[in-house]
């Protein structure tokens, strides 16, 4: 009986310890993979309308824009407080389309202070830890920020073209 006590307890301390390792930066990744309708041309022209409604300035996020890879590459910014430590999330974002298929990666991520959107530096408030530090952390931020992000362009897959045919 004890030694089941000691072999469950030492189960729970290696799950419960997981969890909370630290990540590196190439662990802060996020991604998608969805099935969805449409030619590779047609998911590209709604994924680049789909950056244009999402992002304020896509001409400033878009870094890359390749057509006949199916591949829109970019830098942004999402106003999210997922971890009740900070204001925003600074990401790379990419996005690359095939026929009836996504996969959306966003990678890169960077925690910002209020202060900082907001322009205003203030040391004292430099002290707080602002980082995505488990993967508890991540989930949260995938769940609170990114998953309506990926919501959205997978909803602006489902909407036909307007015929610009008068």
């Amino acid at each position: 009986m004890i030694k089941r006590g000691v072999l469950v307890f030492s189960l729970f301390f290696s799950l419960t310890a997981g969890a909370s390792e630290k990540l590196s930066q190439e662990d802060k990744k996020i991604s998608y993979i969805t099935e969805t309708k449409g030619s590779k041309p047609d998911l590209y022209v709604k994924a680049s309308t789909w950056f244009s409604k999402t992002f304020k300035d896509s001409k400033s996020v878009l870094e890359v824009q390749d057509k006949e890879s199916g591949k829109l590459v970019g830098k942004g910014m999402l106003i999210c407080d997922p971890l009740n430590k900070t204001g925003a999330i600074s990401f790379s974002i990419d996005l690359t389309v095939k026929d009836n298929k996504f996969r959306l990666n966003f990678e890169n991520l960077t925690m910002l202070r209020r202060d900082f959107i907001n322009g205003v530096y203030d040391e004292d408030l430099d002290l707080f830890d602002k980082d995505i530090k488990t993967k508890e952390d991540l989930d949260k931020v995938k769940e609170k920020c990114f998953n309506s992000l990926h919501d959205s362009l997978k909803d602006s897959f489902g909407k036909s073209q307007a015929n610009d045919d008068f």
